[in-house]
């Protein structure tokens, strides 16, 4: 947003920066499951349905595969300050 600084005016520079960003921003291909590259507007949809629909479908995943993603934040020395929870105590 360089041109910020500048004023949002209805500029030259102001519609040829907006330009190109959208030329930066834009997706020009998919490759889906199969490796097969998609260029054409309704084959991008179609690739990136299917590859949501997958991700986000129910049933068994592999979620200790997943889990490698995610950085520890408590480990196992600090696990065992924690106290275990009792009735008793509240």
């Amino acid at each position: 947003m360089f041109w910020l600084k500048d004023g949002d005016r209805n500029s030259k520079f102001f519609y040829s920066s907006v330009k190109a960003r959208k030329k930066i921003n834009s997706i020009s291909f998919l490759m889906n499951d199969d490796g097969n590259i998609s260029y054409m507007h309704q084959y991008l949809f179609c690739v990136a349905k299917n590859y949501f629909d997958g991700l986000f479908k129910g049933g068994p995943n592999d979620v200790a595969g997943n889990l490698d993603y995610i950085r520890h934040t408590i480990f196992e020395d600090t696990n065992i300050m924690l106290v275990p929870f009792s009735m008793k105590r509240i």
